[in-house]
Order: C-alpha cells, then sequence, then structure tokens
C-alpha cells in the first residue's frame, strides 16, 4: 500500500496522527494484554513513548506499521473466537499470524527494531 503526499508539510502530520493512534493502540494493548500478547505494538509504542518517532526508512515504516495492524487484527479476531466459543475464526488468525511471522522474522521485539534501523541506514 502507497501513500501518496501531494504536499511535503503533510507527511509529518499525518506520521504524527499515525503515531498518536500508535500510543493510543499501546494502551489498548496494556488493557487486553491477557486477550493477546501484542509484544511487538507494546515495545514499539514504548520506544515511541520514550523516544519520540523514530527514524525509519519508508520500507521499514510501512513494516512497522504492519506489524501493528497485524497484531491488532489478530487480538481482535482471537477476542471474537474466545467470546463466540467456537472456532470459526482460527483459519484466519493462522493465516495473519504467518503473515505476522514472516514480517517479524519471529525475532525478540527489541531485535527487529533494531533490524529495521539498520536496514533504514542502507
Amino acid at each position: 500500500m502507497k501513500l501518496l503526499l501531494p504536499i511535503w508539510g503533510m507527511s509529518h502530520l499525518i506520521f504524527e496522527n499515525i503515531f498518536q493512534l500508535l500510543q493510543i493502540q499501546a494502551t489498548k494493548a496494556t488493557i487486553y494484554s491477557e486477550i493477546c500478547d501484542m509484544k511487538y505494538t507494546s515495545f514499539f509504542s514504548t520506544i515511541v513513548k520514550e523516544q519520540g518517532q523514530p527514524h525509519l526508512s519508508n520500507d521499514q515504516f510501512r513494516r512497522m506499521m504492519n506489524i501493528v495492524h497485524l497484531e491488532s487484527y489478530i487480538d481482535a479476531l482471537s477476542f471474537l473466537q474466545k467470546k463466540e466459543g467456537h472456532r470459526r475464526y482460527e483459519m484466519l488468525i493462522f493465516k495473519k499470524h504467518r503473515k505476522l511471522v514472516e514480517n517479524t522474522g519471529n525475532i525478540e521485539p527489541k531485535l527487529l527494531m533494531e533490524e529495521m534501523f539498520r536496514f533504514s541506514r542502507i
């Protein structure tokens, strides 16, 4: 998914809004942590809260946002599955989890963030 920005100054506002949403998501992640372990989302939001916006390339920023989206999606489906009490969403959860593993390599969040910074410098 490509984000086209006709005016350069707007990109700063969009990034600020995205990181505000990320901070809100982190709050939700801590509230709902017993439902699903959103370790990447929690880690990314902690970084944003403590250090501000990370300086990532566009590709790595999209990767980070995709990871946050996938974790949120998996969390929502897991919540619905537990609420309804049957395995209706199991295959969809599996597919999204597989995409999450493709994006993260299933490594620890700190190592993933270091990798993203390293790829941003190249």
